[in-house]
């Protein structure tokens, strides 16, 4: 009797364990890859009196290729860029001369997903934008989630 409480104490202890998320602010797979957007969503807080609203941009062509040493290539349907990454934990420093509708991408992004095949980082950014369907100019902030699937050989 006294074995098989010892037995289940000690699974019971193994399967805490497992279960203990102690990497919360680390990523499990490596983001060193090309990978291949295909969605951004644009999060607008206006301040005033526009109201919150959201863009969703299925039409992110945008490939980024992220190197061992550091170096980041950014390839469009219009050009190739250069620049380089560091990520630190779920920190996603980014330096690169690129601007997508309302953010550049150059800064501190958030890693909200990175598995082997899919990475999902996101940023905030205040300035002023314009509304895309009045042309109204406004002060507040965006927050922008950029959707990406690695590509296989």
């Amino acid at each position: 009797m006294k074995t098989k409480n010892l037995l289940i104490a000690g699974l019971l202890s193994f399967m805490f364990f497992l279960s203990c998320d102690d990497d919360k602010d680390e990523v499990n797979a490596s983001i060193v890859g090309i990978w291949s957007g295909n969605k951004v969503d644009f999060k607008l807080n206006p301040k005033g009196v526009i109201p919150a609203f959201t863009v969703s941009e299925d039409n992110f062509s945008v490939v980024l290729e992220f190197k061992n040493d550091g170096a980041l290539i950014l390839t469009d349907d219009k050009q190739s860029t250069t620049g380089t990454y560091q990520l630190n934990g779920k920190k996603l420093t980014i330096n690169i001369d690129y601007d997508f509708e309302f953010i550049g991408l150059s800064g501190i992004f958030d890693v909200e997903e990175l598995t082997l095949t899919k990475l999902r980082a996101s940023r905030e950014q205040e300035g002023t934008f314009e509304h895309p369907d009045t042309g109204q100019q406004f002060d507040g902030k965006v927050k922008a989630i950029l959707f990406f699937d690695r590509q296989t050989d």
